[in-house]
């Protein structure tokens, strides 16, 4: 009614087509609905909006311990012989081994601290379960496929990268770290590494300057969907464990000394009854309010599919080349490729597919002779 007698007052005769916001009454009071929900605030990522140019990498939530000791006896009896204070009174059967505790990310915490209550919604990703004890973590391996495609005419184009295996080995663990390692950098920098294999692979038009720049030189830059998978990387981890029993260690950079040229770095060791293997973790921004099934039928760039009651990843999307070339390179007999959403959570066992690994070796050889290599040396 008071619109209506605004408009009246205005001397319209008719109810106008499009009206300024100043024009109308103000909106703020309105409910939003459905359109924001709760998150953990370990899961929440604080930037500059999208319109406007990041110069600072996106806010997500972190742990870090600070702390130098913990309390020790002989801190207790010191604050026990302060007769006449405040403190002294309160440390009358004081006992820091009877004090409850909880356990955090950051190990045992006393009942009472803020992180006592805080930190658990991050839960600790390294620690095995009983029953699931380690396989054999070191990296790389043999390769995967028994008859690999003969390349040794091209061997002598990558000779500055041959590195043994025990190097191979002291090299993964080095750079563990993965892109707060200056030596990750350097290494990466150096070969094909497996998240761009899919780019090369599918690959059509003529490889130019500029397509090698965007790939292989491409700066560091964060978006809402980075941040998105950064901060929740994690997280999928965790129902990971929880669901699947295994445990998981950290990895760097693994370089195969049979193909020292490519290089790779899951997300990921996985051990499962003494059984080692890689894992992957996928968090699409795009679908993260969706379910995995929705996300199938109703997003035709999603790169799962449909079959019966299970999902797979597409052996035509550029995750498919990426996860065969980290089973290559590794020489790990299985890789647990891992999707999550807000909604969702899927994990698809992906096994060694020999035809997809010889097509990497004989088309990825030839780029890094004709295009890569003389890149890399320009550049």
């Amino acid at each position: 009614m008071l619109l209506i007698e605004q408009w009246k007052i205005a001397g319209l005769k008719e109810i106008p087509s499009q009206m300024s916001s100043t024009s109308l009454p103000q909106q703020w009071d309105k409910p939003r609905g459905e359109k924001i929900k709760p998150e953990a605030v370990s899961q929440m990522i604080i930037a500059r909006p999208t319109n406007i140019t990041r110069k600072r990498k996106p806010i997500v939530a972190s742990y870090m311990n600070t702390q130098k000791t913990g309390i020790q006896d002989s801190d207790v009896q010191h604050l026990k012989k302060l007769k006449g204070s405040a403190v002294s009174y309160l440390m009358d059967g004081f006992d820091v081994a009877a004090m409850p505790s909880v356990q955090t990310p950051l190990g045992l915490q006393h009942v009472g601290s803020a992180l006592s209550y805080h930190a658990p919604l991050v839960q600790p990703i390294t620690e095995p379960r009983i029953a699931n004890s380690c396989g054999d973590t070191v990296f790389p391996k043999t390769l995967s496929i028994c008859d690999p495609p003969n390349i040794e005419h091209l061997e002598h184009e990558w000779s500055d990268l041959d590195i043994t295996h025990s190097e191979a080995s002291k090299l993964e663990k080095l750079t563990r770290n993965q892109s707060e390692d200056q030596k990750w950098y350097e290494e990466r920098k150096k070969r094909i590494t497996a998240s761009n294999f899919g780019i090369v692979m599918k690959r059509k038009k003529d490889v130019n300057t500029t397509f090698l720049k965007n790939t292989f030189r491409k700066n560091e830059f964060f978006s809402s969907s980075t941040s998105y998978g950064k901060a929740n990387e994690n997280v999928a981890k965790q129902i990971y464990i929880k669901k699947t029993g295994n445990h998981l260690h950290d990895i760097g950079l693994i370089v195969n000394p049979s193909l020292p040229f490519l290089g790779a770095t899951p997300d990921g060791i996985t051990c499962e009854q003494s059984i080692t293997g890689i894992i992957e973790v996928k968090c699409p921004y795009s679908v993260r309010d969706m379910s995995i099934n929705d996300a199938c039928e109703t997003r035709q760039d999603f790169f799962l599919q449909k079959d019966g009651d299970l999902f797979h990843l597409k052996h035509d999307h550029a995750h498919w080349y990426q996860v065969q070339g980290q089973l290559l390179v590794s020489g790990a007999p299985f890789c647990d490729f891992i999707t999550y959403t807000k909604q969702d959570f899927y994990v698809e066992r992906i096994f060694p597919h020999a035809p997809t690994m010889n097509d990497l070796i004989k088309k990825l050889s030839l780029f890094y002779v004709q295009h890569f290599k003389p890149f890399v040396h320009n550049y």
